[in-house]
């Protein structure tokens, strides 16, 4: 099992626009790592809200989870 990284740009007509990224349910053996914005790294930890532009980054633990997992970062 390999783990795989993700990464989705939010755009104006995301469900997830105005969420806090903690509050996103992901798939199993998935986990946030932070989001970029304006060319800088928020880490999970500071519970973000996402915004248009953002770059979310993701992983999924197990590589047979990232099409779940990139079926949710582009709602």
């Amino acid at each position: 099992m390999e783990a795989k990284l993700l990464t989705c740009t939010v755009h104006f007509h995301s469900v997830h626009l105005g969420k806090p990224l903690e509050s996103i349910q992901l798939p199993d053996g998935c986990q946030f790592l932070g989001l970029v914005r304006a060319d800088k790294l928020v880490r999970l930890q500071q519970n973000p809200v996402i915004q248009d532009g953002d770059c979310l980054i993701a992983i999924a633990l197990n590589s047979a989870r990232s099409s779940s997992l990139e079926n949710v970062l582009q709602l």
